[in-house]
């Protein structure tokens, strides 16, 4: 009966940590949905393809609830080789859940988020700034030398200044590909670094149409619709 007993033991054991799981954290407090953060997520037992395939989130919606706009670090645990950790600057777009799913490959992991969000509305005139990264002082000499390096480009732009009538089309780059609403909310935050030069007035509607979802779930294939039709007119250079 002890035998049986310690046997059982071990095939739950084995069972209860075969299945990745993940977890999510923040150090810090009283987050808003437009905040810019930084977080750290932890997923177990994982792989070399796991880490690639988070890799691949970057850029995009990330746990339904987030946009993950930079991977600062991810690499496995000096400790553990299948303890993966991954530093994130993520920007959150609606309250999420105390768990989510994390879609790696053909695997479905279960991610425990392990902080509060008070889910408030950006206000219209303060957009998103997903290209923002909050930066520890220990990166002062880099922040110098980046900034050192902008004035430099910004002074050959001035002596070289092109009209100010911009080709929408050299602007935002593949149009005609926009298909998934991952691929529309990337270019509605690109659009954001031109939205004071650019008159277009398809561009305009595409930002509203996305500005008013951002927040939404779902969106109805109506939406797709237009916004693919008017991505085919300012690819096609139809105003």
């Amino acid at each position: 009966m002890r035998r049986i007993i310690i046997i059982l033991s071990i095939l739950f054991s084995y069972f209860s940590y075969a299945e990745t799981q993940g977890e999510l954290k923040a150090n810090e407090a009283n987050i808003k949905t437009g905040d810019i953060i930084n977080a750290q997520l932890e997923i177990w037992p994982a792989t070399v393809e796991s880490v690639e395939r988070i890799r691949e989130y970057s850029g995009n919606r990330f746990l339904d609830h987030f946009y993950l706009s930079k991977i600062l670090k991810i690499s496995p645990s000096e400790n553990n080789p299948e303890f993966i950790i991954a530093e994130l600057v993520l920007v959150p777009l609606s309250k999420p859940e105390a768990f989510s799913i994390l879609r790696l490959g053909d695997e479905n992991v279960n991610i425990g988020i392990k902080f509060s969000l008070d889910e408030t509305i950006v206000q219209k005139d303060k957009p998103l700034n997903v290209w923002e990264a909050r930066i520890s002082p220990n990166y002062i000499i880099y922040i110098i030398g980046l900034l050192s390096f902008i004035l430099i480009i910004f002074g050959l732009y001035l002596r070289f200044k092109p009209n100010k009538t911009i080709n929408i089309k050299k602007v935002v780059i593949d149009w005609k590909d926009l298909k998934s609403r991952s691929d529309f909310e990337k270019k509605f935050f690109e659009l954001k670094e031109f939205s004071d030069q650019t008159d277009n007035q398809d561009v305009e509607l595409f930002k509203r149409i996305i500005e008013k979802r951002l927040y939404v779930r779902d969106w109805e294939d109506a939406v797709y619709d237009d916004l693919k039709k008017i991505s085919e007119r300012i690819a096609n250079g139809i105003h």
